[in-house]
């Protein structure tokens, strides 16, 4: 029977080897973790960041991406082709930048509108791939509570009358929301909000997406242009409106309309017939879907309408939908708002080019 001292144990060769490899895994991982954190360290270098941003966009780059904001494979296909041909810079860091989509996108519209005979469809997907990208970043805007609303937002009151006032956040401190009213507001008894009632608001943000908030009146103050203007609490009952299926553009153009009929046809599809009467008007704001118009007549809602105005200097022929018209007493117009029903792809990308400003 064998003897020997607890060191002996100790020292046996299963026990050395075993203390080895556990130095040596301890070594690996210390020497994976100096890399990673020299790694990490040239990643938050201002110089590396920069090179990142403007290196080309490549292949990983758009892959990225694509999963980023959940492009479908013809969309992927076709921004490749457009940072690819036109040597864009990472598209990863700028892809949130109106400026950059806009310079790149220009190119390739103006690209392929000069071909003599332009693939229609494709340019509809390049301006459709243009708001998906700018719904995504809208929807990463982070707006939780009412004191993240930048001075100068322009708030829409709807009123119980039916009629839309246009208010303007002038501050936005701790005390809460101080708004600009127009004086058509306290002209009209019935729209002015009480003291301490509580008031629905939309606004925008960048022009893109619409949000609703409800607040609670705290007082009017008197300004010094003889209205009032109204204060209101803060909240986090912000909630974004994700109705739009295009993005719609303020405008200014003349637009020619005339009633028009609407009979069912043989394949149960509207027969529309334009009648003779043209009228004038005012566009005060434009999609590939619809326009708002400004006119002096009083069109009820559920009537046709033909539309003759032009945009990117092509003229468009369209027939929409009336979906509501609603009295500006400060304008004494009727704004009314309009579903294009009968449009062809052609004029559509003229819609999309004008607003967009893609103009060749």
């Amino acid at each position: 029977m064998g003897s020997g001292s607890p060191l002996a144990a100790r020292l046996s060769p299963t026990a050395y080897s075993s203390i080895v490899i556990g130095l040596i895994l301890i070594g690996i991982a210390l020497v994976v973790w100096i890399i990673y954190k020299a790694i990490q360290l040239q990643h938050q270098n201002p110089k590396y960041i920069e090179a990142q941003k403007n290196r080309p966009t490549n292949s990983k780059d758009i892959k990225l991406l694509s999963r980023l904001v959940n492009l479908n494979p013809r969309e992927v296909e076709l921004l490749w082709k457009i940072c690819r041909e036109q040597k864009a810079p990472n598209v990863l860091h700028h892809y949130t930048e109106d400026q950059w989509l806009d310079t790149y996108f220009k190119g390739e519209y103006q690209k392929l509108a000069a071909e003599s005979k332009p693939n229609y469809d494709l340019i509809y997907e390049l301006f459709r791939l243009r708001f998906h990208i700018d719904r995504i970043n809208s929807y990463s805007i982070n707006m939780k509570h009412t004191t993240k609303i930048p001075v100068g937002t322009i708030m829409t009151y709807p009123a119980p009358s039916g009629f839309r006032y246009q208010l303007t956040l002038i501050k936005n401190d701790s005390h809460g929301l101080l708004i600009q009213c127009p004086k058509g507001l306290f002209e009209n008894e019935g729209d002015t909000p009480e003291k301490l009632s509580k008031i629905a608001l939309l606004f925008r943000l960048n022009n893109k997406i619409q949000y609703s908030t409800i607040s609670r009146v705290i007082q009017y103050i008197p300004n010094s242009e003889g209205s009032k203007d109204m204060l209101i609490t803060h909240t986090d009952a912000v909630s974004p409106q994700l109705r739009r299926q295009s993005r719609r553009f303020e405008v200014t153009k003349a637009v020619k309309f005339s009633a028009v009929t609407a009979n069912k046809g043989i394949d149960g599809k509207p027969v529309f017939t334009v009648k003779e009467n043209v009228y004038e008007g005012a566009m005060a704001d434009l999609s590939e879907g619809g326009c708002n118009l400004l006119l002096k007549l009083p069109i009820r809602a559920g009537q046709y309408i033909n539309l003759k105005f032009e945009a990117n200097n092509k003229p468009i022929d369209t027939i929409g939908l009336i979906v509501m018209t609603k009295l500006n007493p400060e304008l004494q117009l009727y704004a009314v708002h309009i579903c294009f029903k009968k449009i062809t792809l052609i004029e559509k990308v003229e819609i999309l080019a004008d607003i967009y400003k893609y103009n060749l």
